[in-house]
């Protein structure tokens, strides 16, 4: 563990160690935080941290979650809380488009959702249950949407749902593998596919559809026949999901200025600007701090905040030499070495 005080932050930032994953706690002076992503590849092993986040939040009821994308590894924490209704004041969640270039991805992210949750494969089915667990509002983000807790003014600039990047042939054709092996079945156990509803279709229909899928009238033989299934192309959907992270900042100068990045790809910071300001004092680095691109270029700040398996990252020179060595910094924060990170 690693404690940095007297920054000149006006916030509190907590990074987590939680092995591969993401999980950091901003909190203002009067306690209120915001949580983005709570999440591990090994998540058995940090069922303890929701309980410390609940510790440290729970008196002052307002925490905002924000989940910056739809693969497993960036939630299933979430059944480490004992109390997420008391805890959290708002979910945010990315938004898919329904229509326009993005529409095969989203297709294709909600039949895979659908037969995870179905199948209760890997974590997925933790998702609907954040909804029926803390009865909280949902927020779907997109470009432009607003993000205010924790005193903050926060703006998403990602997902842009008209950016033609989301239409794209890799894209299409990551779309195409999901819904061709998964699609069949969703036929066979009468699963409602998305492209059924040519009108009158939105994210709040497809998680409440998501709510009511009966996982356990499926038998188990049945069961780990769609688990090898979906194995298969499972990779294939986090990369697609990563494509739809969301990506805020600091909208205009006041107090603290954060620019958080989820797990956007390569391609995309090689294709987007970062609008406004270039100077942050805190960012988190996309995809736990191994993708890297031309909108980060001119970027100055004072921590970057790495959250990073060892087994990817063998040193700090990898780390350097590779991600972030066209951004201007004070501090790296790297879990992998320190632990649990504080700034105060």
């Amino acid at each position: 563990m690693i404690f940095i005080p007297h920054s000149r932050m006006n916030h509190e930032v907590c990074m987590f160690d939680v092995g591969h994953g993401d999980c950091v706690l901003i909190s203002d002076d009067k306690g209120q935080g915001l949580l983005v992503d709570c999440g591990a590849w090994k998540h058995r092993h940090y069922l303890g941290i929701p309980q410390i986040i609940e510790n440290l939040l729970l008196a002052n009821n307002r925490c905002g979650f924000v989940v910056s994308h739809y693969h497993w590894d960036h939630y299933n924490l979430f059944r480490g809380f004992k109390l997420p209704n008391a805890l959290f004041s708002k979910i945010y969640l990315p938004n898919l488009p329904i229509v326009g270039p993005g529409r095969e991805a989203t297709l294709a992210i909600m039949d895979f959702l659908k037969v995870a949750v179905y199948a209760n494969f890997l974590s997925y089915r933790i998702l609907p249950e954040i909804f029926t667990k803390t009865r909280r509002p949902v927020v779907f983000c997109e470009k432009g949407t607003p993000i205010h807790e924790a005193s903050l003014p926060l703006k998403v600039f990602w997902p842009d749902l008209s950016h033609p990047t989301l239409g794209s042939r890799k894209v299409k054709k990551k779309a195409c593998i999901i819904r061709e092996i998964v699609e069949p079945i969703m036929d066979r156990y009468n699963i409602p596919k998305p492209s059924d509803y040519y009108t009158d279709y939105s994210m709040e229909k497809f998680f409440q559809q998501l709510k009511e899928i009966p996982y356990f009238d499926l038998q188990e033989r049945e069961r780990r026949k769609i688990h090898e299934t979906l194995k298969q192309i499972e990779r294939v959907f986090s990369k697609l999901a990563d494509i739809f992270s969301i990506a805020f900042r600091t909208h205009y100068s006041r107090g603290t200025k954060f620019l958080f990045l989820g797990d956007l790809t390569n391609d995309l910071l090689n294709r987007i600007t970062i609008p406004g300001n270039k100077q942050y004092d805190c960012l988190k680095a996309a995809h736990h701090g191994t993708r890297f691109g031309s909108a980060l270029r001119n970027i100055s700040t004072d921590f970057i905040l790495i959250s990073r398996s060892q087994r990817d990252f063998p040193n700090i020179k990898q780390i350097n030499s590779g991600y972030i060595s066209e951004i201007q910094y004070h501090i790296l924060l790297c879990t992998e070495f320190l632990g649990d990170c504080y700034i105060h």
